[in-house]
């Protein structure tokens, strides 16, 4: 097997994993920490690619393709990068991504094109080709990583002009050249990440591209004319608070995308209000809320009900000659049924109960705790 050296360390190549006009990508082992890495061995580099790697190397990020060494000799660009063997589109060609695995690679991308706005770069080729999978495996458990990679298209934010660059499906209308509406010199920012970052989604939840043309003429001419909330509107399958995100991404005037940072933090909410939902689905038991004072603290005293009741004899003390309990004020609104009944019958607490007794005689006082009869006196319709 071949050996690479590589400043100052050498790696064995174990495979190929691609090969092209911009050069060969290999499969190797690191000799100094046996961990495999994928190496890129090109003739050319851009310089926008060369400013980025720059940026990049020897820093660790989540979601992009981690760099690990580079080196120009000779006229032969190397470029050490985390190993993934596997990509989005491959995912998407083999089977359908779940609604569930879309909302979850969703907030993975995002947060890579955030890392990478943070740099100051956009990365104007989003596309799922460009988004690797990595595997990470914690306590057995084994969990899949989204990456953006392939950084050659990237390019500073503040020297971005056209002409067209990117991929014709995930285009935004800005980078479009042939567009007579824009001039060709005209600026544009990290939004067109935004753009093809909805357009990658949508493709995601459908499994079918936004801008469907079958030559680059009908897609550029479908990204200018589509009615995309009308589109976005007709997934049915899809939740509502995600149809709003992807129509606010794929606003065809840049001032009016939502950014990065928004996209995030709607991410966050949707992920915290649909957990909320989950916990109420799975819950069985219907919530009561009633005014604390009524219980007079024996509800924190005995959470879980008639466990840990109070012997005999603590019931004597408590009311050692009484046939009386009585409770205070109860002010909660609302209907309380009764899970003890066979016949569900309900009180109505709409009205406040006040000061009502209930009498026992010794012989129950003894055998209950307050507790129970608490329970008793609320959820019975009748107590004689």
């Amino acid at each position: 097997m071949a050996t690479i050296f590589i400043n100052t360390k050498s790696y064995i190549v174990k495979d190929v994993i691609g090969k092209g006009s911009f050069g060969t990508v290999y499969k190797a082992q690191d000799q100094s920490n046996k961990k495999l890495v994928a190496i890129k061995m090109q003739q050319y580099i851009s310089e926008n690619e060369l400013y980025l790697i720059r940026k990049l190397i020897g820093k660790e990020f989540k979601n992009l393709v981690n760099i690990f060494d580079f080196q120009i000799h000779q006229n032969q660009i190397s470029i050490v990068m985390e190993l993934g063997l596997n990509s989005l589109q491959n995912k998407i060609q083999q089977s359908k991504v779940s609604p569930k695995e879309a909302r979850y690679v969703m907030k993975q991308i995002a947060n890579g094109i955030h890392e990478l706005h943070s740099l100051g770069i956009a990365h104007r080729d989003l596309k799922p080709e460009n988004i690797l999978i990595f595997t990470l495996e914690d306590q057995d458990k084994t969990q899949e990583v989204y990456k953006i990679c392939d950084f050659g298209t990237t390019k500073d934010i503040q020297k971005m002009q056209t002409p067209c660059v990117g991929t014709p499906y995930y285009l935004a209308p800005e980078q479009l050249a042939q567009d007579s509406h824009f001039n060709q010199q005209v600026t544009y920012n990290q939004s067109v990440d935004i753009w093809a970052f909805g357009a990658l989604m949508y493709e995601l939840f459908t499994n079918s591209p936004l801008f469907n043309g079958k030559t680059i003429p009908e897609i550029h001419h479908q990204i200018k004319t589509l009615h995309i909330e009308q589109e976005i509107r007709k997934l049915n399958n899809l939740e509502d608070k995600y149809k709003e995100l992807l129509i606010k991404m794929l606003q065809r005037d840049p001032n009016k995308r939502i950014t990065i940072e928004n996209i995030k933090k709607e991410l966050t909410e949707i992920t915290r209000q649909n957990q909320q939902q989950t916990v109420i689905q799975r819950s069985n038991m219907p919530v009561i809320l009633i005014n604390q004072s009524a219980f007079q603290r024996e509800s924190i005293r005995y959470p879980n009900g008639f466990r840990n009741q109070p012997s005999i004899n603590q019931s004597q003390s408590r009311f050692p000659n009484s046939k009386q309990i009585e409770f205070q004020k109860i002010t909660q609104p609302g209907i309380l049924q009764n899970p003890f009944q066979q016949n569900n019958r309900q009180i109505n607490l709409n009205q406040s109960i006040q000061q009502q007794t209930l009498i026992k005689n010794d012989d129950y006082v003894r055998g209950r705790d307050q507790q129970r009869s608490i329970r008793q006196m609320y959820f019975s319709p009748q107590l004689k």
